[in-house]
């Protein structure tokens, strides 16, 4: 055996790291409170240049039946956009634009046969060896960077259930999603994972938890505690940020090490028991910040009405270890931050990279709000825009 192992010293020093990382038997885990409850009863304008430098609108291209819309989910890579969505009327598993919002091509095509999708559920992608995994219902598919399927796994023993995420991590593709069984006669559920290496191989899926996850009919945000589909929520943010938010255990984000997937500490989301919760699939985070949506339960708010704001953004400024929520914007009627940076509307991300937010905009709609706006920037490219153009990508660069 190893010299190093023998050592208890050194033994000793390598299970203090290890304790730094991940949580051990013997220490409890920490948790940070997101004051949800407290942002939302004091609500207020957050500027957006106290924590953005720079905002930008591109213009995409509209080329080859490249239809965008706003809704669509994108990924940010070295020197590309790149846009996908599990709409049925799509069928190319993702477009990609260069950063000057010029079209590139489309990739991926629905059928049955090899290399081909039925149902587009996510993507993600590898920036280590340029390549794209999206899964679909029944196998994983690897696109390299020329666009061309290079691995189709077939994933036919599970049946993916909820809203599946998938990730590369650690130099593999995580699948996160739920499985459905029988215990004692009832329908229960439990969070998995899968992993399969960069090529394309099924090394080993699992069970994240041992406790079932019973499902509820009650919609989210009404009611008392939310509702939930039974679905674990894992978020990853530069292979290093882990977070899983168990939707049967709504006032509790977990923070796992990506290599072992144990916790070692949580987010506790104060304000659940008052009727304030965390809409689904809206964390984001990054260093310094927490990004998330909040709704507000009539049951709790009886004076809400159709002119009251039941769903606001909410920030956690980590550095301050406050909650801010983000009061609306009564002229325009939308949300986010106040854009004191050129006068545009206010700015709410829907995906962040690195330290840029961003966010798809219709072209109608972008025409509607540049002409309210006091920004020259939207203007200047509302005039080139008409009611069938693509999306416009604003982008904001954090500080």
């Amino acid at each position: 055996m190893n010299k190093f192992f023998c050592s208890l010293r050194y033994f000793g020093m390598a299970l203090m790291l290890g304790c730094a990382v991940a949580c051990s038997e013997n220490k409890t885990a920490e948790h940070t409170t997101i004051d949800m409850i407290g942002a939302v009863n004091n609500a207020e304008p957050v500027m957006l240049s106290e924590y953005a430098s720079a905002i930008e609108y591109l213009p995409l291209e509209l080329k080859d039946s490249a239809y965008l819309f706003s809704s669509m989910y994108m990924l940010e890579t070295e020197g590309s956009y790149v846009f996908h969505t599990g709409n049925k009327v799509v069928n190319v598993a993702f477009y990609e634009f260069d950063k000057s919002g010029k079209y590139l091509r489309s990739v991926g095509t629905r059928g049955r046969a090899y290399g081909e999708y039925v149902h587009h559920i996510t993507l993600c992608y590898d920036a280590q060896n340029e390549n794209y995994g999206q899964l679909d219902r029944s196998k994983f598919l690897i696109y390299n960077s020329e666009g061309r399927v290079v691995a189709d796994t077939p994933l036919k023993k599970f049946r993916f259930l909820g809203f599946p995420r998938a990730y590369f991590v650690n130099g593999n593709y995580i699948v996160s999603s739920i499985s459905m069984g029988m215990v004692n006669g009832e329908m229960t559920y439990k969070d998995i994972l899968i992993r399969i290496d960069a090529e394309g191989q099924l090394l080993e899926d699992k069970v994240l938890s041992d406790t079932p996850i019973k499902t509820s009919i009650v919609p989210q945000g009404f009611g008392g505690r939310a509702g939930m589909s039974g679905n674990g929520l894992m978020i990853y943010s530069n292979d290093t940020l882990v977070r899983m938010y168990r939707e049967n255990n709504t006032d509790t984000i977990k923070c796992l090490n990506p290599a072992t997937f144990e916790p070692f500490n949580y987010y506790l989301l104060k304000g659940v028991d008052e009727g304030v919760f965390m809409h689904k699939f809206s964390f984001m985070e990054n260093e310094d910040i927490i990004f998330m949506e909040v709704l507000k339960s009539a049951n709790f708010f009886p004076d809400l009405d159709e002119n009251s704001p039941r769903k606001l953004p909410l920030i956690y400024d980590k550095s301050k270890s406050a909650a801010r929520a983000l009061a609306p914007d009564q002229e325009s009627g939308t949300m986010g931050f106040v854009n004191d940076l050129d006068g545009g509307i206010p700015f709410w991300p829907s995906y962040i990279s690195g330290n840029k937010m961003f966010r798809l905009v219709d072209a109608e709609e972008f025409i509607e709000l540049a002409a309210k706006s006091s920004s020259d920037k939207m203007k200047s490219v509302a005039e080139n825009l008409n009611d069938e153009s693509n999306p416009v990508l604003v982008i904001v660069t954090l500080k």
